[in-house]
């Protein structure tokens, strides 16, 4: 599990920090497709899934860093443009997944009940020059 950061200064020294998020080790399972439309035309899919590396005891400790995402979808695609030239697209979705805290020892009895949550989307674009 992470527990330690180090981090420099504009000096250059090292400063190290012990900090015990509280993380479980992931498994993580991906799959992904590509298909050939045509001569110039690709499309993508992808699915990702994990567990949450908050567990419910660390879920206030966590409340800026939300390690509890599960599930994301994907698709692509790129197309030929001319002899050189591709264009490139993609959108990714990331299904909202949350953890409700329970007995926190970071929280001091305070934060039972915090409930932490990540999720979201993504949209790329890209054009690219092949020599």
């Amino acid at each position: 599990a992470f527990t330690e950061f180090t981090g420099g200064t504009a000096s250059g020294t090292a400063n190290k920090y012990t900090m015990d998020f509280g993380w479980n080790d992931v498994t993580v399972i991906a799959i992904g497709a590509q298909y050939q439309l045509n001569d110039d035309t690709w499309l993508r899919f992808g699915y990702n899934n994990s567990n949450a590396a908050v567990p419910s005891d660390r879920a206030f400790t966590n409340s800026a860093l939300p390690a509890v995402a599960e599930d994301s979808f994907s698709l692509g695609a790129s197309r030929n443009f001319g002899e050189n030239w591709q264009a490139h697209f993609s959108y990714t979705t990331l299904i909202t997944n949350s953890v409700t805290a329970k007995n926190d020892p970071g929280a001091l009895g305070a934060g039972d009940g915090t409930k932490i949550s990540l999720g979201g989307s993504s949209i790329v674009g890209g054009i690219s020059y092949r020599y």
